[in-house]
């Protein structure tokens, strides 16, 4: 999940190496996996006769890190009306205390 992030956040224009990826993603079946899925895109880049992978998102990966996103602000939204309640409830009992007295 970190890796999608990382590269969320450079998108469009960011890339990670074959490097970093081959840390996250220990295995060359997950990679060629997430490639054909459209999760990952990958190209190759020669750099002084050496050539090189580079991973981006792809078309697939954008709406999966769109839904942990959402995932995040519903549980802050769930926290944040928990609190609220409890605030609320607070506030009534102190309001009925200070009219009984």
């Amino acid at each position: 999940m970190r890796l999608f992030e990382d590269l969320y956040k450079r998108f469009p224009n960011g890339r990670l190496s074959e490097d970093v990826v081959d840390e996250v993603i220990v295995t060359e079946a997950d990679r060629s996996y997430l490639v054909k899925s459209a999760f990952l895109l990958q190209e190759a880049v020669v750099v002084g006769g050496v050539t090189k992978r580079y991973y981006n998102l792809g078309p697939n990966a954008l709406p999966l890190i769109i839904s942990w996103r959402i995932e995040g602000l519903t549980r802050r939204l769930v926290f944040l009306t928990v609190s609220l309640t409890v605030l609320t409830a607070f506030l009534i009992g102190l309001t009925v205390v200070t009219a009984v007295r």
